[in-house]
This record gives structure tokens, C-alpha cells and sequence, in this order.
């Protein structure tokens, strides 16, 4: 009796656990409703978030058009929020069929750009010094602040029952 290999990530098929990874259930995505996470969870995609947002802002120069506190301000938070997830879309895990996807997430960050600028924070803001580093004292100070350490509770959870039961 010949060994027989079989393809990466199928496993063996006597194992109860075998099948083709093509089929494999795809655990479900992870959403981005700030309120609906839990603190700690809610923290780390901060930080990874502001990893994102400090890469576009150098990457794009929009240092001038998204502010250093993007993160206080909800509004700020959640275009940010929805372009980083249209973009790991785009980048990360393309749709087929979707062709030009990198250029319809361009598209959506030059729409959301004008909506970066905030009135209240254009008098407290240099917009000629560069960005700051993932290492931001403010952002650090925000990450311990009670918007980030308050308990989950999703804004659509009775909705939510009822699409999930």
C-alpha cells in the first residue's frame, strides 16, 4: 500500500474533521459596531485601526484633511472605521467579480475626505506638521477613557436578535 499525500490544509480523510478547505464553512466576518464590542476587544481594533488611519494619512498625505484626534470624534471614527473595512475588502480579501474594487474604495476615501475636517478642531491643529506616531499620548490616554472600557451593547440589538436568532 502506497502513502498517500494529500493537497495542504485537507487533512487526512480518516479523520472525521476532512474536507476540502474550498468547502469549509468561512467563520463570519467580524463587524465593526463599536458599541458592540467588549472593552478589551474594542481597544485592540482601536489600536490596530489607528495603525491603519496613521498609514493612510502618510501613505496619501491627508495629514491636512483627517485630524490627529480623528478618534474623538465620532463621526471621524466611523468613515474611518468604514474605509479601513472597504479596504481590507478591496486589498485583503478581494470579491470575485468585483474588478475594480481598489478603485471604488479610492473612489469612497476621496467622497469621505471633505467629512474629515472638523470645525471645532481647525483652530487647535498645525495642519503643516507631519503625522504623529502610533505612539501618540493622546491616543494612548483615549484608549483608557470611558467610551473605550464602557460594556457592549449593540445599537441595533434587538434587530440584530432577529437577523441572527
Amino acid at each position: 500500500m502506497t502513502d498517500l499525500t494529500f493537497p495542504e490544509g485537507w487533512g487526512d480523510p480518516s479523520d472525521d474533521t476532512w474536507q476540502d478547505p474550498e468547502q469549509a464553512e468561512k467563520p463570519e466576518p467580524r463587524r465593526w459596531v463599536w458599541d458592540a464590542m467588549e472593552p478589551a476587544d474594542r481597544a485592540e481594533r482601536l489600536v490596530q485601526l489607528q495603525q491603519w488611519v496613521t498609514w493612510l494619512r502618510t501613505t496619501h498625505e491627508l495629514h491636512k484633511e483627517i485630524p490627529e484626534c480623528w478618534y474623538r470624534h465620532s463621526a471621524v471614527l466611523e468613515r474611518m472605521t468604514a474605509l479601513y473595512a472597504g479596504w481590507c475588502r478591496a486589498y485583503i480579501n478581494p470579491t470575485p467579480g468585483r474588478d475594480h474594487a481598489e478603485l471604488e474604495w479610492i473612489t469612497a476615501l476621496d467622497s469621505a475626505i471633505p467629512r474629515m475636517k472638523l470645525a471645532a478642531c481647525a483652530s487647535g491643529h498645525d495642519p503643516k506638521r507631519p503625522p504623529q506616531p502610533v505612539s501618540d499620548t493622546g491616543f494612548t490616554d483615549f484608549l483608557s477613557s470611558a467610551w473605550v472600557t464602557r460594556p457592549a451593547q449593540h445599537p441595533a440589538e434587538a434587530e440584530a436578535a432577529l437577523q441572527h436568532p
